[in-house]
């Protein structure tokens, strides 16, 4: 009985011995099943995140690049308001029918200002010029033979023996152009100036228009903006043809330039307010490929008209038919609705959602439209971005890339006259070659690092630059590959310098860093004319600077965060500590 006792007893313990084992496994299983919950949960969570962040990023981009186009410094934004339209396109669409209608219409008239930004390469360009000689007849004919051995274009033989006397009448070579500015009034050795200065008031224009009618499209609407523009730059086109006096072609100018920033900023904010976050960078980047095709068509008319006021009546007339967009182009609903201005932002979704045959419920709509009634602002100024040091040397290294970029790209653009070989055609090149750039940019943008594509690009432009120094004489067709490889790197770098200015900044002060940044551009494009002066000390010269600000621009992007798949700062302590871990 004892034995047996005990062999029950010993049952009894191994069966309690097992159960807690039993336990303790399914507390195991339990807790394990838990840790994985827990796990799966964070990894939904940071995806969520991400997920936020990337919308986050593409609204703070869309908004910086309008500040940038708009030449804007201070600011005051409202997240709330971008929020409740954004959650408009999950229903809407990012791309739909309607989108790519109205983002179509929008980039057209890119090819316009295209035009009235480059067009001073034919109407101020300066054919070869040489005295015209005391025993000529002043009406004598120009023909290429009568400028081969001849030294005299600034002054000529005196009637003293060995003396020269200062040219006051010039013979011109009308081979290529039957005419142009500079033929017209004598622009030409002590003048000559007045050449850049010609180039350089547009680029003037652009400066001032960009700011003016930045505020005007914001207090006003960018409907009525860009028709105001839109009128002003087909007025004064049409004035500018006309014209007999150089300080007024000068004046008039820089009117045209203002006009064409007009158009083109509030058309592509109409084009571009309308398309979803995910599509915003394609959208932006697809409208200068329409400035590319201005580019082409202006070599084109220019090629086939050889009067200037000609061809500035050609390329200006056409602006007219955009007047037409009244009836087609509705008001930007993401503005009607920081106004206030809700039935017609109710009215102008309903539209788009009818024409993208698609349903927005009824609580989403007024949802969005509610957010805009307790929206908080606040304001930043340039201040907040200069008082911390890391982010001022990166904002210094950053806008120097921005200037240099801008200062070659025009420095190509308006400098292919200088090319050798057929003007027309270097011109034509140099401004398809932009398309291909616009493409690799596409390609390669989300897949490589910002910092190295942006080093790349100013590196190659800066060594084509400068290896035209090397180029024989004679090799013209060197020349112009050498200056199409520097303007599809100069491409690049421009648009890199954009977005890296976006994600490098913090949110509060980001389309402050990227209106200066746009700025200090336009500064490049205003002093490019005049670096060619330099040519008359030393024919290289303006290559030689063009390529050293294109090198040390390379240099600096050195210093410079990594910003690729990083999560963008909000604060302005996040943005002075980005890029250290």
């Amino acid at each position: 009985m004892d034995q047996l006792g005990i062999s029950n007893t010993s049952n009894m313990k191994i069966g309690l011995l097992a159960m807690h084992r039993q336990q303790a496994l399914e507390a195991e299983i339990e807790a394990q099943q838990m840790s994985k919950d827990i796990r799966l949960k964070e990894k939904s969570e940071q995806k969520k995140k991400k997920k936020a962040e990337k919308v986050k990023v593409k609204m703070n981009m869309e908004m910086g690049y309008f500040k940038a186009v708009k030449g804007e410094f201070n600011i005051k934004e409202s997240l709330t308001t971008s929020m409740g339209y954004e959650t408009i396109f999950e229903y809407l669409g990012s791309y739909g029918p309607f989108q790519k209608r109205i983002h179509f219409l929008a980039s057209l008239p890119a090819i316009m200002t295209a035009f009235h930004r480059l067009i001073g390469v034919f109407i101020l360009a300066e054919p070869s010029f040489r005295c015209n000689l005391p025993d000529e007849d002043e009406n004598y004919e120009n023909t290429t033979l009568s400028f081969i051995n001849t030294t005299y274009t600034c002054t000529r033989p005196g009637d003293e023996p060995n003396s020269t006397v200062a040219c006051d009448q010039w013979v011109y070579d009308n081979s290529t152009y039957e005419n142009s500015l500079v033929t017209e009034f004598d622009l030409v050795c002590d003048e000559a100036w007045l050449v850049p200065t010609g180039q350089s008031m547009v680029m003037l224009g652009d400066l001032l228009g960009s700011v003016v009618f930045g505020i005007l499209s914001d207090r006003y609407g960018r409907k009525p903006t860009f028709f105001v523009s839109l009128v002003l730059q087909l007025v004064f086109g049409l004035v500018l043809a006309f014209l007999h006096n150089v300080i007024a072609f000068m004046v008039v100018r820089v009117a045209i330039g203002m006009a064409t920033a007009g158009v083109f900023t509030t058309a592509y904010v109409i084009g571009v307010e309308l398309v979803g976050p995910d599509k915003r960078l394609f959208a932006g980047v697809l409208i200068e490929f329409f400035w590319s095709v201005g580019y082409g068509i202006l070599a084109l008319a220019a090629y086939f008209i050889r009067d200037w006021r000609t061809l500035q009546i050609s390329v200006t007339v056409p602006g007219a038919l955009f007047l037409c967009y009244w009836w087609f182009i509705p008001e930007s609903a993401r503005w009607l609705m920081s106004e206030g201005r809700m039935e017609e932002t109710k009215a102008v979704i309903e539209k788009a959602a009818k024409v993208n045959k698609v349903h927005i419920p009824d609580d989403v709509l007024a949802s969005a439209l509610k957010s805009v009634e307790n929206e908080q602002q606040v304001g930043f100024s340039v201040r907040d971005l200069l008082k911390c040091p890391r982010m001022t040397i990166r904002a210094l290294l950053v806008f120097f890339n921005w200037y240099a970029a801008c200062c070659s790209f025009y420095g190509i653009s308006l400098s292919t006259s200088s090319l050798g070989g057929n003007d027309h055609l270097n011109f034509f090149l140099v401004g398809v070659v932009e398309l291909p750039a616009y493409a690799m940019l596409l390609l390669t943008l989300n897949k490589m690092g910002r910092v190295p594509i942006l080093c790349a690009s100013v590196l190659l432009g800066g060594l084509a630059h400068l290896s035209e120094l090397l180029v024989p004489a004679g090799m013209t067709w060197l020349t112009v590959t050498l200056a199409m490889i520097g303007k599809f790197a100069v491409t690049m770098g421009f648009v890199v310098d954009f977005i890296i200015t976006m994600e490098m900044f913090p949110t509060v002060i980001r389309n402050i860093a990227v209106g200066m940044g746009a700025t200090c551009a336009r500064f490049g494009s205003l002093v490019s004319p005049y670096i060619f002066l330099l040519a008359a000390y030393w024919h290289p010269l303006p290559q030689v600077i063009f390529g050293v600000q294109l090198l040390l621009a390379a240099i600096m992007t050195f210093g410079l965060p990594e910003t690729l798949h990083k999560e963008l700062p909000d604060t302005i302590e996040q943005g002075e500590k980005f890029g250290l871990e």
